[in-house]
């Protein structure tokens, strides 16, 4: 249900203010959440960083898992609550995308993606990599 009002809400402004208001507003969550992330990592590793991301995400209902292989951190998402919003705003998504690269570093790269019909939203970035 919360899911549609988001959905008309985010149409509506969509709709009154143009995309790039809708893409403000994502940029806004964002923003505030790499400003409330960022001062306890700083210091930290590449892996404790993505994992601390992880602890993020979980705590929002999503399960994730995060596991390091020759020089890679991986950072596995195997769903997604935000499925309906992200598919008539896909500008949902820049906010993990924005979150890594402030608060890990510009070289995480999403290899797999829910939203485009992948089993998992995926990222990969060299263990370490500093934001």
């Amino acid at each position: 249900a919360y899911d549609r009002i988001l959905n008309a809400v985010l149409r509506e402004v969509r709709l009154s203010q143009g995309d790039q208001a809708v893409a403000k507003i994502f940029d806004g969550i964002a923003k505030r959440a790499i400003g409330k992330m960022s001062p306890a990592l700083a210091g930290k590793t590449t892996p404790e960083r993505v994992e601390a991301i992880a602890e993020n995400i979980r705590s929002t209902g999503v399960a994730v898992d995060v596991e390091e292989r020759a020089g890679t951190i991986v950072l596995r998402e195997h769903n997604c609550p935000y499925a309906t919003v992200v598919a008539e705003n896909p500008e949902c998504c820049s906010v993990i995308h924005s979150i890594f690269d402030d608060v890990v570093a510009p070289g995480v790269k999403q290899t797999e993606s829910l939203a485009t019909g992948g089993a998992e939203c995926r990222f990969e970035v060299a263990s370490g990599t500093t934001a």
